[in-house]
């Protein structure tokens, strides 16, 4: 205790780096400065070495440790001396190349060794002797201690010191202020000025900035080793002209790039307003003499930016120097305050990027005024930021941008990418001045025509003829005898179906149909289906597919929106469709007097411009709203499955959508205009996988489209041998996982809305996939195009999510009756050549992903935001089906109470695990926030008629009684209940539950460092940091410690030994932590006991004050 020369409080950055590295303890080389240097002079070693104790006794921060058990606050311990931590070697007897090995062996070495906070000294010096007159020499340090700035300032007073030492001269410094001197005065400033600021500041501001490309391991923000970096460096030409624009328009170099850090930001996560933190000096405007302190001044803060793509780049880039310059007014803000004092909830980091401008080496470079100590090959090594991603800024004549990226988070592709795309804009912005920010493209040239044109070179020729039914009226005439369609044991030749359709048109022509009039199909699955729709296209006229369970106002809405001249359908439903005054026609009782009719094929005026069908979709406004598709979009739509699936008259295909699903288009016309065979299955069959898959089997069929549900229920089963299944078409859903290998069929996943001809995009799946990627949805087809764009209509950058956008020959005509959604949805688009060529906006969030395939995220939508955190359920469905006996799962939200937003989580599978084994699984894969709280088990879920997920239809959980983390429940054990005491001390708060969470309850890094402290002293266990951030509740912690007082071997304690009286006693830990705090406060009465007594009887005065003395 008598090596103590002062005690203090830690600065805002201190407090932040000891709890990173007490949370990491065994990461060693965390938060470690080390720089290196070489002189090729007659070094006295000897004077070297004084100079540096000087500099050592001169400034107190070099002289400290930290201590943080069984204190309210951690502080720092200024020793009164300490030794210099030098070590010399002498290399001299290797060769230049075995020199240059063990120096790079010893530096790379020395990165990974830690500093014990706790013990002085936290630094290391090696002066390595390579010649007689050539030395170079490491240092090594703690950043708790000093940053760059400190550091040149530390030089510069050992090499002045050396040179007196040399010279035989007292060493005369000017007097340096102490870094205590920053913390009183750190203590004293107005924390409702500060807090005002960053209250206004970030008002609104709710959940961090993420980006799209970090594979979704936002459950890894804690820092580890496994950090690396990428660096470009521009031309002396370019960083020319950035320093020419920033002098122009009146900017600091600094703010120009920050401002394009900014606009890539913006760019990657979608975002107009966004968030990154900035490190900024700490110097400005605090105590006298600021810049001549050695001490850790810097900070890390947040900087908010709006991103407005109206905004001119002039004045922008001029508000956010004012905004920095107003910022640094109160830089030094705690981020711990800042966190609290910001809508982001704790526990969530207020941003996950950092900028950083690297500006103290000039200084550093210049080390000594008289050049006798000039040294050169200056290094310096700096990865562990705290954060998973950070951008750092060399300025110079050539200015270098640099990323540093957690490896865990981060694929080294998707940072090379960035670092271009972030040279790009800020090229772009120099040398290419725009007017708006929207007009700021991402993409360079070369990625530009990538996206744009090699990955839609789609071209191939048009079909020569004008419709679909006259394709097929030529089939019928070459296999007139071959089977076209069969159900329930009846069969239908080409001929024979050509002419019932041919009586039926002549019919439908009677009532009106013809070019551009419609007629509505509302029937089951059946070969006079099949009649109806091939009978409406020979009209000339377009069918609209209509559901039978739908309401009866909604089939009347369609009727008359649509303007039907006729309904067909079957026998048995004509009751339900008379009352809407539209001519009906039953196919199963009017087909036999149409098939005597005149049998020849009828003539109209359709061409392909003309509409073939009309199919409604749910409308956002609650009215549904029917897409037109015409002729040429459905033909385009045929040749690509011709071509690609090479269909002939020996596949036996299958139509099991429901009618009104688009993708009944799709099963029929591409089959029956190639001689092939149809097979449509009963309801029975079509609901059931096991019968499903024996059916297909026992059919002999070839080729089928399943949607995505039921595809995924057939392929996990065991199929047959024999199966003539060769294609398994699936969509309409999103595809969650591999097959397995051995499937014996190719799978083919596929995308594509209503207002797309059914098929946009299209992909062969691979089996046994082991990246851990979800099944992209493939390349565009045929004659199409896809673009995928942010919100400003410029093409995202590779691997970026944006909104996927459709062009070419398969678009749809727009909406029937709709033109403001019409003009609202189908825009002209600013990449198509051809005049009048549109652009499907489909609402759909994509990727591209390096190889060219198309990932899809999900719907805009489906994004939601829970407890600050913006989430993609679909990723939380994909780890949930993952799990062992999991056939099926879906994530809703689900809202409790006024602003409580759940997650709940519906689970299929006879043999899938419980709630409880979920959660535990789900939060090894994925952070605590995108855990579900409740779990609901299904025997299946809810579908649509068209086979497509029924959201709707999921049922409402018992969320009181079913997420047990949101309703109070009393601690059980006594370690619950001691762990409780422990947080409601520390967070002041008077009730805490099993199933309360630490960080939601208020509580922050450093409570929870004095949480973890007193469980230590508590339960008598080595805790690390990390237990709390990794079980935040007290059942989870409490499980933790239950485990590791099971497992800690408990050695025997020692007998207690009568001390002689003579050596001075060390204090006890309890005694330590009561003196330090007495230092800190002198006078305190805080730890004073006083009792009372009550003595009976007759009082001896003088003997009691001698028994007391």
């Amino acid at each position: 205790m008598k090596n103590i020369d002062d005690i203090y409080e830690l600065s805002p950055m201190q407090q932040g780096i000891l709890f990173e590295a007490l949370y990491a303890p065994d990461a060693g080389g965390l938060y470690l400065l080390q720089i290196s240097f070489a002189w090729d002079i007659e070094l006295d070693a000897s004077a070297f070495e004084r100079a540096w104790q000087h500099v050592i006794d001169r400034h107190p921060v070099l002289r400290t440790s930290f201590y943080w058990d069984d204190v309210e606050k951690p502080l720092q311990i200024v020793h009164s001396r300490m030794d210099l931590p030098l070590e010399r070697i002498d290399l001299r007897a290797l060769s230049r190349a075995e020199q240059q090995s063990r120096l790079d062996e010893y530096l790379k070495a020395d990165r990974c060794c830690g500093f014990n906070l706790a013990e002085p000294p936290l630094m290391r010096m090696r002066l390595i002797r390579m010649g007689e007159k050539s030395y170079q020499f490491i240092w090594t340090f703690h950043h708790i201690l000093l940053e760059g700035w400190s550091a040149s300032l530390i030089f510069k007073d050992v090499f002045a010191a050396y040179r007196s030492l040399r010279e035989g001269e007292q060493v005369r410094l000017k007097p340096a202020r102490p870094y205590r001197d920053y913390i009183i005065w750190l203590q004293q400033q107005d924390r409702s000025r500060a807090e005002a600021y960053w209250r206004k500041a970030l008002k609104g501001f709710a959940a961090p900035t993420r980006l799209g490309i970090d594979g979704g391991r936002a459950d890894l923000p804690r820092p580890t080793l496994d950090y690396a970096e990428q660096r470009i460096s521009l031309s002396a030409a370019a960083s020319g002209e950035i320093q020419k624009f920033a002098k122009q328009h009146r900017l600091t170099v600094n703010t120009l790039v920050q401002g394009a850090w900014a606009l890539l930001l913006s760019h990657y996560s979608g975002e107009e307003d966004i968030v990154f933190g900035v490190v900024v000096s700490g110097r400005q405007g605090t105590i006298e003499g600021a810049e001549s302190i050695v001490g850790l001044f810097v900070n890390s803060l947040p900087l908010r930016v709006r991103v407005h793509g109206k905004s001119r780049l002039s004045r922008w880039l001029r508000g956010l120097q004012d905004e920095q310059l107003e910022m640094l007014q109160y830089e030094h803000s705690s981020l711990i305050d800042v966190q609290g004092w910001s809508e982001v909830p704790r526990g969530v980091p207020l941003f996950e990027t950092l900028y950083v401008l690297e500006n103290w080496r000039d200084d550093a470079d210049s080390f000594d005024g008289r050049q006798e100590l000039e040294p050169y090959d200056v290094r310096s090594y700096y990865r562990e930021t705290g954060h998973p991603l950070a951008a750092v800024i060399f300025p110079g004549s050539r200015l270098s941008l640099e990323l540093l990226y957690d490896r865990r988070r981060f694929e080294a592709a998707a940072i090379g990418r960035m670092l271009g795309h972030f040279e790009s804009l800020l090229m772009r912005m120099v040398l290419d001045p725009v007017e708006r920010l929207s007009d700021l493209w991402l993409v360079a040239k070369a990625e530009r025509h990538q996206l744009l044109v090699e990955w839609n070179d789609t071209r191939q020729p048009r079909q020569a003829a004008a419709c679909a039914h006259h394709l097929f009226e030529g089939q019928a005439n070459r296999t007139p005898d071959a089977t076209a369609v069969t159900f329930a044991g009846e069969h239908l030749t080409y001929d024979g179906l050509n002419a019932r359709a041919n009586g039926l048109a002549r019919r439908l022509q009677m009532l009106g149909l013809g070019p551009e009039r419609r007629a509505a199909i509302c029937a089951e699955r059946s070969i006079e289906m099949v009649v109806g729709l091939l009978a409406v296209l020979k009209t000339g006229g377009a069918y609209v597919p209509l559901d039978l369970t739908y309401p009866s106002d909604r089939l009347a809405f369609m009727l008359e929106d649509a303007g039907a001249a006729a309904v067909l359908t079957q026998k048995r439903f004509e009751g339900r469709l008379f009352e809407h005054g539209v001519p009906v026609i039953c196919l199963d009782a009017d087909l036999p007097v149409a098939a005597g009719e005149n049998e020849a094929n009828p003539a109209s005026d359709v061409t392909a411009d003309n509409l073939a069908y009309a199919i409604y979709t749910s409308g956002s406004t609650g009215r549904p709203k029917g897409v037109q598709v015409s002729h040429s979009a459905l033909l385009n739509l045929i040749d690509w499955h011709r071509r690609r699936f090479a269909i002939s008259p020996r596949d036996r295909a299958t139509q099991i959508a429901g009618v009104a699903f688009d993708a009944s288009v799709w099963e029929v016309w591409p089959y029956l205009l190639s001689g092939a065979s149809l097979h449509l299955p009963d309801e029975d069959t079509r609901s059931s996988p096991e019968a499903l898959r024996d059916w297909l089997t026992e059919e002999q069929v070839t080729i089928s489209f399943l949607p995505t549900p039921l595809a995924e229920a057939v392929m996990a089963l065991e199929w047959p041998e024999g199966a003539a299944l060769r294609a398994m078409l699936t969509g309409g859903d999103k595809l969650s996982r591999h097959p397995s290998t051995g499937l014996g069929y190719e799978l083919i996943n596929n995308y594509g809305p209503t207002e797309n001809a059914v098929v946009a995009t299209s992909a062969e799946v691979a089996q046994q996939d082991r990246s851990g990627q979800a099944p992209t949805i493939g390349r565009p087809i045929d004659n199409v195009e896809v673009y995928v764009l942010d919100r400003h209509q410029r093409p995202a950058g590779m691997g970026l999510v944006g909104e996927l956008h459709i062009a070419g020959r398969s678009l749809a005509r727009g909406y029937l009756n709709r033109a403001d959604l019409t003009a609202e949805k189908f825009t002209p688009s600013p990449f198509d050549r051809r005049p009048g060529g549109l652009l499907y906006k489909t609402g759909d969030l994509v990727r591209y992903r390096p190889d060219g395939e198309i990932e899809f995220v999900g719907r805009a939508d489906y994004q939601v935001k829970v407890r600050g955190h913006r989430i993609e359920l679909g990723e939380i469905e994909a780890v949930l089906r993952e799990q062992p006996g999991v056939e099926g799962a879906v994530v809703a939200v689900r809202e409790a109470g006024e602003g409580n937003r759940r997650l709940v989580a519906y689970v299929v599978g006879k043999q899938a695990p419980g709630g409880d084994e979920l959660r535990s699984a789900l939060k090894e894969r994925l952070p605590d926030y995108m855990v579900p709280s409740s779990y609901v088990m299904l025997d299946g879920l809810p579908l649509t008629q068209n086979g497509k997920l029924d959201r709707r239809s999921l049922p409402a959980p018992d969320l009181a009684t079913g997420c047990s983390e949101a309703d109070f429940e009393a601690p059980h054990t006594q370690v619950d209940e001691l762990l409780a005491g422990i947080w409601s001390r520390v967070l002041g708060v008077e009730k805490v539950g099993l199933y309360d969470n630490f960080f939601e309850l208020g509580g922050h890094s450093l409570q929870a460092t004095s949480v973890i402290s007193q469980l230590r002293e508590v339960f008598k266990l080595e805790a690390p940091l990390r237990w709390l951030f990794e079980s935040p509740t007290v059942a989870e912690l409490a499980s933790r410690v239950e485990a590791a007082r099971q497992n800690l071997d408990r050695p025997q304690t020692p007998p207690l030994v009568r001390s002689s009286g003579d050596e001075e006693a060390p204090l006890s830990f309890a005694q330590q932590r009561l003196w330090f705090t007495e230092q800190l406060v002198p006078g305190t009465a805080l730890y004073n006991n006083s009792m009372g007594v009550r003595l009976r009887g007759a009082l001896n005065l003088m003997a009691l004050q001698q028994s007391f003395d």
